[in-house]
């Protein structure tokens, strides 16, 4: 059964779901909501950046329906004729208005760590001025919370806005990959997580990545009056090979970063799951992603 998540901005125009509606999500398959924490630029007579009331609005009521529940900024570019604050100053921002709880030892763990949306386009900056300005963000998230973020794009932005440039330190990120859709937007909502549309890998990162944004502007999700977007997390166990694997290893600990899960990292997932009230069954999805994004973190 596939693991769904649900993003939504107040843009979309949802009524409150409330503790009623969120629960109405869980029980078609959705396991974590991401709400929005800012727009990185001025906006609705905002400034510098705005605020999504939606976060505040909606943040309690997730956790309260049993949900994992995340956050996330768009990061905003240098653009003509608009002004955009520096990369810290976004970050910043969005650390000051959104918490987001770290795991504790004997608590199944409920929140993801926050996540850079990167996809709006530049009329300035070139490719590499674009990477360090994504890298510059994500610094600062992980000076300020002690982990770094997620990172959502997609391969198309990643080519033609960043010149497929290698990852760097951008590869400590749990990767959310956005499109292609299966259907265009405005279309009814797709709960079985779109099994045979597989995601447009962003070569850089090999096949790391730890969800995948199948449909936008979905119509009739359980809960929403209005629209939100559905992902599917990428659950793999023993056997699983490559980048994915990689990031799993590094931050389970203890483990040799080999790219194989075999059965000394499943015996390391499960000892993890136990001590984080998880179930042990050695299977990366939602819920244990959830924990190793604050495990381990990789150095600045």
């Amino acid at each position: 059964m596939p693991q769904l998540e649900v993003d939504i901005a107040s843009v979309d125009g949802n009524k409150p779901p409330g503790v009623e509606g969120f629960t109405k999500m869980k029980r078609a398959g959705v396991t974590q909501v991401s709400l929005r924490g800012i727009y990185g630029r001025p906006a609705n007579g905002q400034a510098p950046v705005f605020v999504d009331p939606i976060w505040l609005r909606d943040k309690d009521a997730v956790i309260a329906a049993g949900l994992k529940r995340s956050s996330y900024i768009l990061l905003c570019v240098p653009r003509k004729g608009m002004f955009t604050p520096e990369p810290e100053a976004q970050i910043d921002a969005f650390c000051d208005y959104v918490t987001l709880d770290h795991p504790v030892c004997g608590q199944a763990p409920h929140d993801m760590v926050g996540c850079i949306d990167v996809e709006e386009a530049s009329d300035i900056l070139n490719a590499e001025e674009y990477f360090q300005w994504v890298l510059r963000a994500a610094k600062q998230y992980r000076k300020r919370t002690g982990v770094w973020p997620r990172l959502y794009s997609s391969h198309r932005v990643w080519h033609e806005y960043l010149g497929d440039h290698l990852p760097g330190q951008l590869a400590a990120c749990p990767l959310w990959i956005a499109k292609p859709w299966p259907v265009s937007p405005d279309s009814p909502a797709i709960m079985d997580g779109a099994p045979s549309y597989k995601p447009d890998l962003i070569p850089q990162f090999g096949n790391s990545w730890s969800s995948y944004q199948y449909q936008g502007d979905a119509l009739g999700i359980p809960g929403l009056t209005a629209t939100g977007d559905l992902s599917r997390f990428n659950i793999v166990g023993q056997g699983a090979k490559g980048q994915w694997v990689m990031w799993i290893q590094a931050r389970a600990g203890g483990l040799a970063i080999d790219g194989d899960f075999g059965p000394a990292t499943k015996t390391r997932i499960q000892a993890l799951q136990t001590s984080y009230k998880l179930d042990a069954d050695g299977i990366v999805g939602n819920g244990t992603q959830v924990l190793l994004g604050w495990l381990n973190p990789a150095p600045l």
